[in-house]
């Protein structure tokens, strides 16, 4: 019995120790036993040595691992296993990045914006820059920059360029000690300046202030009267609008009366064509005998002429006009005189 008892003792020292031991190498190897999530799926044509078990992570904080890796056709499929309550979004970003330098692989995904990823969803990867087609830019770009120094090299390898660019380099230093005394001569006097337009800038400011108060003011007193004179101004508008509509009814009307003034006009013209034509032609005539007659009394023809240009018949109208005037003054004073004496 003494025996029996230490064995059992012994096999469950044994058997604790054995699972003391599992747990531990269960969580050394960060088994996920009893955590839930859910699998993605994701190809990449090129998976720069992701091993299996490398660490997931979403927006740089791990959230899965990679579970399992194939080929099929022609991608790599990469089985990521991934925490449940972990929501990943179809524009989300699967590459694969690098610790460090040349450090452990593993998968980043971004944060995304658009529908949730079901289970199971089937993901198209972006592919990471292989080592070697970096090697092949840096040898390429590499052999470039060697090819633009030698250029370098040959355009700067003759004496005489050599000179010249030293005398450059002279003159660009001459140039800037000239600059640098000037400004130092000059220092009081652009002080000065600055000074000047500092103020006239600060003067320019308070007129703008005092310009923009004074536009508010008319604004709100314009605004005011406006507001006081609302129903007076609706008023004024809308007989105005009266106004406009009368005249307008009124122009129409007029228009309308002078059309048939002109068609009148028109058939009157058409009715009596040949009596306007008589009429014209007979005031025509009547205008050349006018002239010629005008004619004639500049000539000095004609006994008008003679009438009107004689002076010493002018003279004796005029006294025949005055015994005239004179007789017919003596008959109102003395109107027997018309009676005949027998």
């Amino acid at each position: 019995m003494i025996r029996l008892g230490a064995k059992v003792h012994v096999g469950l020292m044994v058997s604790i120790s054995l699972l003391i031991l599992g747990f531990l190498v269960i969580m050394a190897g960060d088994f996920r036993l009893f955590k839930k999530g859910y699998e993605v799926r994701v190809y990449f044509s090129y998976v720069s040595g992701l091993k299996v078990g490398a660490p997931v992570r979403l927006a740089g904080m791990e959230v899965g691992k990679v579970k399992d890796m194939s080929i099929t056709d022609s991608k790599v499929e990469v089985v990521l296993w991934i925490e449940e309550g972990v929501c990943l979004r179809k524009d989300s970003k699967v590459t694969i990045g690098t610790l460090g330098l040349i450090g452990e692989k593993y998968i980043e995904i971004s944060m995304g914006k658009g529908e949730r990823i079901p289970p199971s969803a089937k993901i198209l990867g972006e592919d990471p820059v292989s080592v070697a087609e970096i090697l092949s830019k840096g040898e390429s770009v590499a052999h470039k920059l060697e090819k633009a120094m030698g250029t370098l090299d040959s355009m700067l390898g003759g004496e005489e360029t050599k000179q010249k660019i030293s005398l450059i380099i002279e003159n660009t230093t001459k140039v800037i000690h000239n600059l640098n005394e000037i400004l130092i001569e000059n220092r009081n006097n652009l002080k000065g300046t600055l000074n000047t337009l500092n103020n006239t800038l600060l003067t320019v400011s308070n007129n703008v202030d005092r310009i923009t108060k004074i536009v508010e003011g008319t604004g709100k007193r314009v605004d005011t009267i406006f507001d006081e004179n609302r129903e007076d101004i609706k008023a004024t508008c809308n007989k105005l609008r009266d106004a406009s509509s009368r005249l307008e009814h009124e122009i129409k009307e007029i228009s309308k009366d002078l059309r048939g003034v002109i068609n009148d006009l028109q058939e009157i013209v058409v009715t009596n064509k040949q009596t306007v034509s008589t009429t014209i032609s007979n005031l025509k005539k009547a205008s050349e005998g006018l002239q010629l007659i005008t004619k004639r009394i500049e000539d000095g023809k004609g006994p008008l002429a003679k009438l009107l240009n004689d002076e010493k018949i002018g003279e004796d109208l005029s006294l025949v006009v005055s015994d005239l005037k004179e007789f017919t003054s003596d008959l109102k004073r003395n109107p027997w005189k018309l009676l005949r004496k027998k």
